[in-house]
């Protein structure tokens, strides 16, 4: 992943504490403002998201839709410091490599971002399994490797994508699960052998 300056937030809020932390948790929980039903409950937004995901079939383990809110209100914020952190570290130093680095990561985690951004839409608003499951797995595997370039720069950046690391790859279960048991089609509200054949 090259540095690709035009597809990475600027300089200053990677720079400030404040705005690296307070960026994601915005931009994370945009989309699930606009999320509306397809039902005709006329639910919208968060309501809208908690509604579909209540009328789904879940795998074991699903926790209760509730949970959700609470894990992104801290998993955001501290990916946010993360980079905040990530950056600093890495352009202080008098090491080129390290700068190139850095840069990479930056554009990776803006990239992300973006990605993740796309699932609520994908997921609950259009009601496409496939396409969400593609999103989260692609997330999963980019945030991954964001943390092995950050290893490079700063150890407790790393650290703090350990918990976005494990409930990204607890949420790729969830969501193969959750569209393998509802027949990959949440527009029908079908369960597995009703509505569209697998």
């Amino acid at each position: 992943m090259p540095f690709i300056p035009y597809l990475t937030f600027p300089a200053s809020i990677f720079s400030s504490p404040t705005l690296s932390t307070l960026l994601p948790l915005v931009l994370g929980f945009a989309p699930g403002f606009f999320t509306e039903s397809s039902s005709n409950d006329k639910k919208s937004g968060f309501a809208a998201t908690e509604a579909k995901f209540n009328a789904l079939q879940k795998p074991p383990l699903s926790p209760p839709g509730w949970i959700f809110p609470i894990v992104w209100a801290f998993l955001y914020p501290s990916m946010g410091y993360a980079a905040h952190r990530a950056w600093m570290t890495g352009m202080a130093s008098t090491n080129p490599s390290l700068h190139d680095i850095t840069q990479r990561g930056a554009t990776l985690y803006t990239l992300q971002i973006a990605v993740n951004m796309c699932f609520t839409p994908l997921y609950f608003g259009l009601g496409k399994p496939v396409a969400g499951l593609i999103d989260i797995a692609t997330l999963t595997g980019m945030v991954y490797y964001l943390a092995y370039l950050w290893k490079e720069v700063d150890s407790t950046a790393t650290y703090l994508l350990i918990p976005y690391m494990a409930w990204l790859s607890f949420a790729t279960y969830l969501c193969a699960g959750q569209g393998y048991m509802n027949g990959w089609n949440f527009e029908k509200g079908g369960k597995r052998g009703e509505g569209k054949a697998e």
